[in-house]
Protein backbone atom coordinates (compact mmCIF):
# COMPACT_ATOMS: atom_id res chain seq x y z
CA UNK A 1 0.00 0.00 0.00
CA UNK A 2 1.20 3.53 -0.69
CA UNK A 3 -0.11 7.00 -0.08
CA UNK A 4 3.02 8.97 -1.03
CA UNK A 5 3.39 8.98 -4.83
CA UNK A 6 6.83 10.62 -4.56
CA UNK A 7 8.13 7.19 -3.54
CA UNK A 8 6.90 5.76 -6.84
CA UNK A 9 8.79 8.43 -8.77
CA UNK A 10 11.97 7.60 -6.84
CA UNK A 11 11.40 3.91 -7.61
CA UNK A 12 10.82 4.66 -11.29
CA UNK A 13 14.09 6.58 -11.52
CA UNK A 14 16.02 3.88 -9.66
CA UNK A 15 14.66 0.86 -11.52
CA UNK A 16 14.68 2.27 -15.03
CA UNK A 17 17.54 4.77 -14.79
CA UNK A 18 15.27 7.70 -15.53
CA UNK A 19 15.65 11.33 -14.47
CA UNK A 20 13.03 12.87 -12.14
CA UNK A 21 12.00 15.43 -14.76
CA UNK A 22 10.97 12.58 -17.10
CA UNK A 23 8.46 11.18 -14.62
CA UNK A 24 4.72 11.58 -15.06
CA UNK A 25 2.04 10.56 -12.59
CA UNK A 26 -1.50 9.19 -12.90
CA UNK A 27 -3.94 8.92 -10.02
CA UNK A 28 -6.82 6.50 -10.71
CA UNK A 29 -9.25 6.25 -7.77
CA UNK A 30 -11.03 3.23 -6.38
CA UNK A 31 -14.83 3.28 -6.40
CA UNK A 32 -17.74 2.13 -4.28
CA UNK A 33 -21.18 1.16 -5.58
CA UNK A 34 -23.89 1.91 -3.00
CA UNK A 35 -26.69 0.63 -5.24
CA UNK A 36 -26.89 -0.96 -8.68
CA UNK A 37 -24.30 -3.73 -8.45
CA UNK A 38 -24.73 -6.52 -11.02
CA UNK A 39 -27.23 -4.68 -13.21
CA UNK A 40 -24.75 -2.73 -15.35
CA UNK A 41 -24.18 -5.73 -17.65
CA UNK A 42 -27.96 -5.65 -18.21
CA UNK A 43 -27.70 -1.94 -19.10
CA UNK A 44 -29.54 -0.92 -15.97
CA UNK A 45 -29.35 2.08 -13.65
CA UNK A 46 -26.42 2.22 -11.22
CA UNK A 47 -24.83 4.51 -8.67
CA UNK A 48 -21.28 5.00 -7.52
CA UNK A 49 -18.72 7.34 -6.08
CA UNK A 50 -14.96 7.42 -5.96
CA UNK A 51 -13.04 7.33 -2.71
CA UNK A 52 -10.01 9.34 -1.66
CA UNK A 53 -7.66 6.40 -2.20
CA UNK A 54 -6.21 5.60 -5.63
CA UNK A 55 -3.96 3.42 -7.66
CA UNK A 56 -0.85 5.38 -8.58
CA UNK A 57 1.15 4.94 -11.77
CA UNK A 58 4.47 6.73 -12.14
CA UNK A 59 5.78 6.42 -15.69
CA UNK A 60 8.10 7.86 -18.31
CA UNK A 61 7.79 7.44 -22.08
CA UNK A 62 10.30 5.36 -23.99
CA UNK A 63 11.07 5.35 -27.70
CA UNK A 64 10.36 1.66 -28.16
CA UNK A 65 7.02 -0.07 -28.54
CA UNK A 66 7.59 -1.65 -25.14
CA UNK A 67 5.85 -1.40 -21.80
CA UNK A 68 8.07 -2.21 -18.82
CA UNK A 69 6.34 -2.39 -15.45
CA UNK A 70 7.22 -2.94 -11.81
CA UNK A 71 4.55 -3.25 -9.11
CA UNK A 72 4.90 -2.58 -5.41
CA UNK A 73 2.04 -5.05 -4.82
CA UNK A 74 2.89 -7.93 -7.16
CA UNK A 75 5.91 -9.70 -8.58
CA UNK A 76 7.77 -10.34 -10.77
CA UNK A 77 8.27 -7.26 -12.97
CA UNK A 78 7.45 -7.77 -16.63
CA UNK A 79 7.60 -6.18 -20.05
CA UNK A 80 5.99 -6.69 -23.43
CA UNK A 81 6.15 -5.35 -26.96
CA UNK A 82 2.76 -3.84 -27.77
CA UNK A 83 3.45 -3.97 -31.52
CA UNK A 84 3.26 -7.77 -31.42
CA UNK A 85 0.11 -9.90 -31.03
CA UNK A 86 -1.14 -9.56 -27.46
CA UNK A 87 -2.52 -12.44 -25.41
CA UNK A 88 -2.88 -13.17 -21.72
CA UNK A 89 0.40 -14.32 -20.18
CA UNK A 90 2.31 -14.61 -16.93
CA UNK A 91 2.63 -12.77 -14.67
CA UNK A 92 -1.14 -12.46 -14.52
CA UNK A 93 -1.02 -9.03 -12.86
CA UNK A 94 0.32 -7.68 -16.14
CA UNK A 95 -2.68 -8.69 -18.20
CA UNK A 96 -4.47 -5.39 -17.63
CA UNK A 97 -1.54 -3.52 -19.18
CA UNK A 98 -1.51 -5.92 -22.12
CA UNK A 99 -5.28 -5.55 -22.35
CA UNK A 100 -5.05 -1.76 -22.39
CA UNK A 101 -2.64 -1.85 -25.33
CA UNK A 102 -4.81 -4.45 -27.08
CA UNK A 103 -7.96 -2.35 -26.61
CA UNK A 104 -6.37 0.87 -27.86
CA UNK A 105 -4.97 -0.91 -30.90
CA UNK A 106 -8.53 -1.66 -32.02
CA UNK A 107 -8.83 2.02 -33.00
CA UNK A 108 -5.43 3.68 -32.73
CA UNK A 109 -1.84 3.15 -33.82
CA UNK A 110 0.57 2.91 -30.90
CA UNK A 111 4.18 3.90 -31.55
CA UNK A 112 5.62 4.41 -28.09
CA UNK A 113 5.59 2.60 -24.79
CA UNK A 114 6.53 3.55 -21.25
CA UNK A 115 8.47 2.46 -18.20
CA UNK A 116 6.28 2.45 -15.10
CA UNK A 117 5.92 1.68 -11.42
CA UNK A 118 2.39 0.98 -10.17
CA UNK A 119 1.00 0.63 -6.65
CA UNK A 120 -2.35 0.43 -4.93
CA UNK A 121 -3.12 2.36 -1.77
CA UNK A 122 -5.66 -0.14 -0.35
CA UNK A 123 -5.91 -3.95 -0.13
CA UNK A 124 -7.20 -5.45 -3.36
CA UNK A 125 -10.82 -6.60 -3.47
CA UNK A 126 -14.25 -5.07 -3.95
CA UNK A 127 -13.25 -1.52 -4.90
CA UNK A 128 -12.69 -2.15 -8.60
CA UNK A 129 -8.92 -2.05 -8.57
CA UNK A 130 -8.99 -3.80 -11.96
CA UNK A 131 -10.85 -0.92 -13.61
CA UNK A 132 -8.70 1.64 -11.79
CA UNK A 133 -5.45 0.08 -12.98
CA UNK A 134 -6.82 -0.52 -16.47
CA UNK A 135 -7.73 3.15 -16.77
CA UNK A 136 -4.29 4.16 -15.49
CA UNK A 137 -2.63 2.10 -18.23
CA UNK A 138 -4.99 3.47 -20.88
CA UNK A 139 -4.24 7.05 -19.86
CA UNK A 140 -0.48 6.44 -19.85
CA UNK A 141 -0.49 4.84 -23.30
CA UNK A 142 -2.69 7.63 -24.66
CA UNK A 143 -0.37 10.25 -23.17
CA UNK A 144 2.89 8.88 -24.55
CA UNK A 145 1.27 8.34 -27.96
CA UNK A 146 -0.38 11.79 -28.00
CA UNK A 147 -3.88 10.38 -28.38
CA UNK A 148 -6.89 12.58 -27.59
CA UNK A 149 -9.42 10.21 -26.00
CA UNK A 150 -12.44 11.41 -24.03
CA UNK A 151 -14.02 9.80 -20.96
CA UNK A 152 -16.78 8.03 -22.88
CA UNK A 153 -14.27 6.41 -25.23
CA UNK A 154 -12.12 5.32 -22.30
CA UNK A 155 -15.15 3.75 -20.63
CA UNK A 156 -15.57 1.67 -23.78
CA UNK A 157 -11.85 0.85 -23.93
CA UNK A 158 -11.91 -0.36 -20.33
CA UNK A 159 -14.94 -2.52 -21.13
CA UNK A 160 -12.94 -3.97 -24.03
CA UNK A 161 -10.10 -4.84 -21.65
CA UNK A 162 -12.47 -6.80 -19.43
CA UNK A 163 -14.80 -8.33 -22.03
CA UNK A 164 -12.46 -8.84 -24.96
CA UNK A 165 -9.08 -9.51 -23.34
CA UNK A 166 -9.59 -10.68 -19.75
CA UNK A 167 -12.80 -12.59 -20.52
CA UNK A 168 -15.12 -11.07 -17.90
CA UNK A 169 -18.57 -10.17 -19.24
CA UNK A 170 -19.16 -7.23 -16.94
CA UNK A 171 -20.69 -3.85 -17.73
CA UNK A 172 -19.51 -0.26 -17.57
CA UNK A 173 -20.27 0.60 -13.94
CA UNK A 174 -16.67 0.63 -12.72
CA UNK A 175 -14.93 2.75 -15.38
CA UNK A 176 -17.92 5.09 -15.60
CA UNK A 177 -17.80 5.86 -11.89
CA UNK A 178 -14.02 6.27 -11.91
CA UNK A 179 -13.99 8.60 -14.91
CA UNK A 180 -17.19 10.60 -14.35
CA UNK A 181 -17.41 11.16 -10.58
CA UNK A 182 -16.64 14.29 -8.58
CA UNK A 183 -15.90 14.62 -4.84
CA UNK A 184 -18.97 14.88 -2.62
CA UNK A 185 -21.37 13.63 -5.29
CA UNK A 186 -23.22 10.40 -5.96
CA UNK A 187 -22.91 9.54 -9.64
CA UNK A 188 -26.12 8.09 -11.11
CA UNK A 189 -25.53 6.39 -14.46
CA UNK A 190 -27.82 4.90 -17.10
CA UNK A 191 -25.73 2.04 -18.50
CA UNK A 192 -27.86 1.88 -21.66
CA UNK A 193 -27.44 5.48 -22.79
CA UNK A 194 -24.46 6.50 -20.61
CA UNK A 195 -26.46 9.50 -19.46
CA UNK A 196 -25.28 10.42 -16.00
CA UNK A 197 -25.91 12.88 -13.20
CA UNK A 198 -23.56 13.93 -10.42
CA UNK A 199 -25.99 14.30 -7.55
CA UNK A 200 -24.81 16.57 -4.72
CA UNK A 201 -25.77 15.86 -1.14
CA UNK A 202 -27.43 18.64 0.86
CA UNK A 203 -25.45 17.49 3.89
CA UNK A 204 -22.41 19.49 4.88
CA UNK A 205 -18.94 17.96 4.91
CA UNK A 206 -18.45 16.20 8.19
CA UNK A 207 -22.11 15.23 8.61
CA UNK A 208 -21.32 11.67 7.56
CA UNK A 209 -18.39 9.38 6.80
CA UNK A 210 -18.08 6.63 4.23
CA UNK A 211 -16.58 3.57 5.93
CA UNK A 212 -14.95 0.84 3.85
CA UNK A 213 -14.23 -2.39 5.69
CA UNK A 214 -11.69 -4.91 4.39
CA UNK A 215 -12.92 -8.45 5.05
CA UNK A 216 -9.65 -10.14 4.18
CA UNK A 217 -11.41 -12.26 1.56
CA UNK A 218 -10.02 -11.99 -1.94
CA UNK A 219 -11.68 -12.97 -5.22
CA UNK A 220 -11.23 -12.96 -8.97
CA UNK A 221 -14.53 -12.36 -10.74
CA UNK A 222 -13.66 -14.54 -13.72
CA UNK A 223 -13.48 -17.54 -11.36
CA UNK A 224 -16.57 -16.76 -9.25
CA UNK A 225 -19.33 -17.78 -11.66
CA UNK A 226 -19.86 -14.14 -12.66
CA UNK A 227 -20.09 -14.97 -16.37
CA UNK A 228 -22.60 -17.71 -15.61
CA UNK A 229 -24.81 -15.21 -13.79
CA UNK A 230 -24.62 -12.85 -16.77
CA UNK A 231 -25.66 -15.72 -19.05
CA UNK A 232 -28.59 -16.51 -16.74
CA UNK A 233 -29.73 -12.88 -17.00
CA UNK A 234 -29.64 -13.17 -20.80
CA UNK A 235 -31.62 -16.41 -20.69
CA UNK A 236 -34.22 -14.84 -18.40
CA UNK A 237 -34.52 -11.82 -20.69
CA UNK A 238 -34.91 -14.02 -23.77
CA UNK A 239 -37.66 -16.11 -22.16
CA UNK A 240 -39.62 -13.09 -20.95
CA UNK A 241 -39.36 -11.30 -24.29
CA UNK A 242 -40.44 -14.41 -26.18
CA UNK A 243 -43.44 -14.91 -23.90
CA UNK A 244 -44.48 -11.31 -24.53
CA UNK A 245 -43.86 -11.73 -28.28
CA UNK A 246 -41.34 -8.92 -28.23
CA UNK A 247 -38.15 -8.76 -30.34
CA UNK A 248 -35.21 -10.68 -28.90
CA UNK A 249 -31.80 -9.14 -29.60
CA UNK A 250 -28.70 -11.20 -30.33
CA UNK A 251 -27.64 -10.44 -26.76
CA UNK A 252 -30.91 -10.08 -24.82
CA UNK A 253 -30.78 -7.99 -21.68
CA UNK A 254 -33.23 -7.44 -18.87
CA UNK A 255 -33.23 -3.71 -19.64
CA UNK A 256 -35.23 -4.59 -22.77
CA UNK A 257 -37.95 -6.35 -20.75
CA UNK A 258 -40.90 -4.18 -19.66
CA UNK A 259 -41.45 -4.50 -15.93
CA UNK A 260 -45.08 -5.53 -16.51
CA UNK A 261 -43.86 -8.46 -18.60
CA UNK A 262 -41.55 -9.54 -15.77
CA UNK A 263 -44.41 -9.46 -13.26
CA UNK A 264 -46.71 -11.40 -15.59
CA UNK A 265 -44.28 -14.16 -16.54
CA UNK A 266 -41.58 -14.32 -13.86
CA UNK A 267 -43.22 -17.36 -12.25
CA UNK A 268 -42.43 -19.34 -15.42
CA UNK A 269 -38.68 -18.93 -15.01
CA UNK A 270 -36.47 -21.60 -13.48
CA UNK A 271 -35.25 -20.67 -10.01
CA UNK A 272 -31.78 -19.34 -11.00
CA UNK A 273 -33.23 -17.25 -13.85
CA UNK A 274 -36.03 -15.94 -11.67
CA UNK A 275 -33.47 -14.95 -9.04
CA UNK A 276 -31.47 -12.94 -11.59
CA UNK A 277 -34.54 -11.20 -13.00
CA UNK A 278 -35.90 -10.43 -9.55
CA UNK A 279 -32.61 -8.89 -8.49
CA UNK A 280 -32.54 -6.73 -11.61
CA UNK A 281 -36.02 -5.26 -11.25
CA UNK A 282 -35.88 -4.81 -7.47
CA UNK A 283 -32.41 -3.27 -7.70
CA UNK A 284 -33.52 -0.74 -10.33
CA UNK A 285 -36.27 0.32 -7.93
CA UNK A 286 -33.74 0.62 -5.10
CA UNK A 287 -31.47 2.75 -7.28
CA UNK A 288 -34.24 5.21 -8.06
CA UNK A 289 -35.29 5.47 -4.42
CA UNK A 290 -31.68 5.63 -3.26
CA UNK A 291 -30.82 8.55 -5.54
CA UNK A 292 -33.89 10.41 -4.24
CA UNK A 293 -32.85 9.68 -0.65
CA UNK A 294 -29.31 10.92 -1.26
CA UNK A 295 -30.63 14.07 -2.93
CA UNK A 296 -32.80 14.73 0.13
CA UNK A 297 -30.01 14.00 2.60
CA UNK A 298 -31.93 10.99 3.95
CA UNK A 299 -29.04 8.68 4.77
CA UNK A 300 -31.22 6.41 6.92
CA UNK A 301 -33.36 5.48 3.93
CA UNK A 302 -30.30 5.16 1.70
CA UNK A 303 -28.63 2.87 4.22
CA UNK A 304 -31.71 0.68 4.49
CA UNK A 305 -31.82 0.33 0.70
CA UNK A 306 -28.13 -0.60 0.59
CA UNK A 307 -28.74 -3.26 3.24
CA UNK A 308 -31.54 -4.72 1.09
CA UNK A 309 -29.41 -4.74 -2.06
Amino acid sequence: MIDQPEHLIDELCRRFDRAPHEARLIRSPYRVCPLGAHVDHQRGLVTGMTVDAPIWLAYAPNDAARVRLHSLNFSPPFEFDHARPLVQAEPAWGNYARGAAWALRQRHALRRGFDGVVAGSLPIGGLSSSAAVGIAYLLALEDVNELAVDARANIEFDRLIENGFIGLNNGILDPSVILLSEPGHLTAIDCDTLDFERVPSPLADGDFDLVIVYSGIGRTLVSTGYNQRVAECAAAAAHLLERARLPVAATPRLRHVPEAVYHEHQHELDAPLRKRATHYFTEIDRVRRGVAAWRAGDLATLGALIAQS
